[in-house]
């Protein structure tokens, strides 16, 4: 019963600390939907690809997004349109890149501001890693149905056939026609369609930290320690 109230106690506390900050992440998303709907600037984003993971990486000094607030924004920024590597640019480095985390690093380790450098860099520099690796896959592999639908949906024509804009479908021609403005959602749509995303992402938070409490709980602690630990640190 100790372990279970202990295990219960962590789980409230990485669901409360995680839930502001995926709320941030939903808000940005929805907010960027509302205020450019149609997603025109983020197809024009580089898609490059050095220069495509960097531009998304930078956007993360922009956003105050962690690891569970950045899944909402790049999932945004893939249904709008913007390249596959600038996407996962942000996804990977964002946490990492943002301006609270770099001041929460300075704070953790005044005496190593080395630590300040190092770890942004060893972030952009995985993230660079895995945007090349993962953008070569098609986007039928990489991104669910959904998402590609909307995804393709936000693409014109001259680059989308008509019938590829459904489910990924592929082998239809692309119609070269005039490009047409899309009209701003009305804000009860940008809001349900939020409060759904929040949702199901919140499902997958409170799985992962109930994941998480359970190993901190019933896992002997020497355990994680070998695992997590270094050399230069067991003294």
């Amino acid at each position: 019963m100790n372990r279970l109230a202990s295990a219960w106690a962590i789980f409230q506390g990485l669901l409360l600390e995680a839930l502001p900050f995926l709320l941030i992440g939903v808000l940005i998303a929805g907010l960027a939907r509302w205020l450019a709907p149609g997603g025109a600037w983020l197809r024009k984003l580089p898609s490059h690809p050095l220069l495509g993971p960097l531009t998304g990486a930078a956007l993360g000094f922009a956003l105050p997004a962690c690891e569970c607030g950045n899944v909402p924004v790049a999932r945004r920024l893939l249904a709008g349109g913007a390249p596959i590597g600038t996407a996962l640019g942000f996804l990977f480095a964002a946490p990492v890149l943002n301006p609270i985390v770099l001041a929460s690093t300075w704070a953790a380790f005044p005496n190593q501001p080395w630590l300040l450098a190092a770890r942004p860099l060893g972030a952009l520099l995985l993230a660079l890693l895995l945007a090349s690796v993962l953008r070569l896959l098609p986007e039928g592999e990489l991104l669910n149905p959904v998402l590609l639908e909307e995804r393709r949906l936000t693409q014109p024509l001259q680059s989308v056939g008509l019938l590829e804009r459904r489910s990924g479908l592929v082998g239809a021609a692309a119609v070269p026609v005039a490009a047409v403005p899309t009209p701003r959602p009305p804000l009860a749509e940008v809001l349900q369609h939020s409060s759904r995303e929040f949702l199901d992402l919140a499902a997958l938070l409170v799985l992962g930290c109930a994941i998480a409490a359970l190993v901190q709980t019933l896992l002997p602690r020497s355990w994680l320690l070998a695992v997590g630990g270094c050399p230069p640190c067991r003294c």
